[in-house]
């Protein structure tokens, strides 16, 4: 907010934003606040944890957070729109899950 500004130069200084715009603000500050875990577990991953479990353990582990909350973060970023997802999986033999990093659109 700019100072010295009256409230009315405020006031009008107000604009609609679109739901769209919201939720990818939305978004970006929550891969913001998750950015530490989202990369552990994509560190585990590439260094071959890649079941469910054993995943969140180590992730968990690397950054001192409960396996509860990793595995809510494993959750929320699991699927195929790499726009916003970060890693998919597969089921193997007795149901294990083994994930899979995405390729991102964004990335370098």
């Amino acid at each position: 907010m700019e100072s010295g500004l009256s409230y009315n130069e405020l006031l009008l200084s107000v604009r609609e934003v679109s739901l769209e715009d919201t939720l990818v603000i939305k978004n970006e500050k929550e891969l913001e606040s998750d950015a530490s875990v989202i990369e552990a577990i994509k560190h585990c991953i590439l260094a071959g944890i890649k079941t469910k479990m054993i995943l969140a353990d180590a992730a968990a582990e690397k950054v001192g957070v409960s396996k509860r909350q990793t595995l809510k973060i494993i959750e929320k970023y699991t699927g195929t729109d790499a726009s916003y997802h970060q890693w998919s999986f597969v089921v193997k033999e007795r149901g294990a899950k083994e994930y899979a990093l995405l390729q991102s659109t964004n990335e370098q």
